[in-house]
């Protein structure tokens, strides 16, 4: 009953969105895809959490149609709005009071690691050391890194 997450990293973002599109259309095979957007990026949100949570949970409430969406750039959130949108993000993966159950939320940053990531994010924001390292333990679980030459992964 527990939301599932998969971080998607790369030096270049496009190819971790990449990526996490064709893990889309495998998860989300019996919507139309034509009508039904699972793609967020962040940036766009900015200044507007409450928007951000009903687009979030409309999206993940829709029944069996839609079981995965896709956070791009979750590392360009650096703003002070930012780090609400990040514990919007950290409340959605709570594994044991999820607020969807039994979906899975892909993530992209550009960033070389978890650690990067983890760094990017604990400067920013100095006082919340504590929050970013609880964050990055829910998000971080199933990590994986696309190279730069791996644009035809799919």
């Amino acid at each position: 009953d527990s939301v599932s997450t998969l971080l998607i990293l790369s030096s270049n973002e496009e190819y971790a969105a990449i990526l996490a599109r064709c893990v889309l259309a495998l998860v989300n095979t019996e919507m139309d895809k034509d009508k039904v957007l699972t793609e967020i990026n962040l940036p766009s949100y900015l200044g507007n959490k409450i928007r951000l949570d009903t687009t979030m949970k409309s999206l993940l409430q829709t029944g069996d149609t839609t079981r995965a969406l896709l956070l791009r750039h979750i590392d360009n959130t650096l703003s002070n709005d930012g780090f609400e949108q990040l514990r919007l993000l950290f409340a959605y993966c709570d594994g044991e009071n999820p607020v969807i159950s039994n979906r899975l939320i892909i993530m992209t940053a550009t960033s070389l690691g978890e650690s990067e990531l983890r760094e990017k994010f604990k400067t920013r924001w100095p006082q919340e050391h504590d929050f970013v390292d609880a964050l990055m333990a829910r998000i971080s679980g199933h990590t994986l890194f696309v190279e730069n030459d791996q644009k035809s992964i799919c």
